[in-house]
């Protein structure tokens, strides 16, 4: 470096090691620059989320939730928690015909009797309509040609009413609970629903 009067001077130390420093930086940079290049990396930095990650987070939410509804199955949920108040309706129906026998010594007189002893199955006693149990406040010809048990429930008695199936098979009818009964050949009481759920039966002999 020249000055003023033609001599060359050189920089001090405090200016070349500025410069030193400003060359190194700049070269880093360039390097840096080079090496993002070569991996495909953009310097300029984007705010928010691409449409592409956005479908991505939507599919994978759909994906864990068809999961959990598969794990959780409330179709079956639904199904076992009927089958819960089933096996209760068909508890009370035959208690109450118990301590009918019980108080009278017999049982009704409307139950019907059969020859057949063992009943693996309420598909059996359902096949004749003769066997469902009549509602409440029902009786005599408003039964039909269904079982009509109103002595349990005559001034609430033995029962306060008679259960009905909370979703009985074909629907629920004007005059049938859904539930059935019959004496078997051995005189035991059989009392089902046929609306089980779930492959499960539900039927009680006493």
């Amino acid at each position: 470096m020249r000055d003023a009067s033609g001599f060359t001077r050189t920089p001090s130390f405090s200016v070349r090691k500025g410069m030193d420093i400003l060359h190194a930086k700049s070269r880093n940079f360039l390097q840096y620059f080079i090496n993002t290049k070569k991996l495909g990396v953009t310097l300029s930095y984007k705010g928010g989320f691409t449409l592409l990650e956005i479908l991505l987070v939507v599919a994978a939410i759909a994906i864990l939730a068809g999961i959990v509804i598969l794990a959780i199955n409330p179709a079956k949920q639904l199904g076992d928690t009927r089958n819960a108040q089933r096996k209760v309706d068909v508890s009370t129906i035959s208690n109450g015909i118990y301590q009918y026998m019980i108080s009278n010594g017999m049982a009704p007189a409307s139950i019907l009797s059969t020859s057949t002893v063992a009943f693996t199955a309420c598909s059996q006693i359902s096949a004749s309509s003769s066997y469902e149990i009549c509602k409440t406040g029902l009786s005599g010809t408003g039964c039909g040609p269904r079982t009509d048990l109103s002595v349990l429930t005559a001034n609430s008695s033995f029962l306060v009413e008679i259960p009905v199936d909370p979703n009985p098979i074909g629907g629920a009818t004007a005059s049938g609970t859904g539930y059935y009964i019959l004496k078997n050949g051995n005189n035991r009481f059989v009392v089902c629903t046929p609306s089980a759920e779930n492959n499960t039966s539900i039927i009680i002999t006493k």
